[in-house]
């Protein structure tokens, strides 16, 4: 019960996002750097992808790291078992949005829970408490900005953060 109510309060205590701009290459170098030593451990593949070193997002970094923290350890997680795992940390631009997209090639998410991921406390991990996505969810949705994801049983799982310019 304990759990439950500090795993609840982290949702609920949530700050309002302090933003500012940086560039998002330097956060998906910083995230890599973090995970470097993981993932080799793991076996696992992690790469960081920019089309333009320069772009730059208007955010709370602090909190969009948390994000990208989450995702890529879930990755990880989900790769654990694998002998081929790439993770894949992208961002691009367009007129009017920006997107960040974590990317692996692990077993997927299957159709029958593709509608729980977001909720609080749904977990498919047998330690998990089910927080983390509906952290992130809430922190992106702070930013009125979209986590979106699409994912292929078994070829590959894409989430997509997208951040308007407008």
């Amino acid at each position: 019960m304990i759990n439950f109510i500090s795993e609840y309060r982290k949702l609920s205590d949530l700050p309002s996002p302090k933003k500012e701009n940086f560039e998002i290459s330097k956060l998906l170098e910083q995230i890599r750097s973090l995970f470097k030593r993981e993932c080799e451990k793991r076996k696992i593949n992690l790469q960081v992808e920019m089309n333009d070193q320069d772009l730059k997002l208007c955010a709370d970094m602090f909190q969009i790291e948390q994000v990208l923290v989450n995702m890529v350890t879930n990755a990880m997680e989900v790769l654990s078992d694998q002998a081929d795992g790439i993770i894949k940390l992208s961002a691009q631009s367009q007129s009017d949005t920006t997107e960040i997209s974590i990317e692996d090639n692990g077993p997927g998410i299957t159709k029958d829970i593709k509608d729980k991921i977001f909720i609080p406390f749904f977990s498919t991990k047998k330690k998990g408490v089910g927080i983390g996505l509906s952290l992130s969810k809430q922190i992106i949705t702070n930013h009125s900005a979209v986590i979106l994801f699409s994912s292929d049983p078994g070829v590959s799982t894409k989430f997509i953060i997208r951040f308007s310019n407008k």
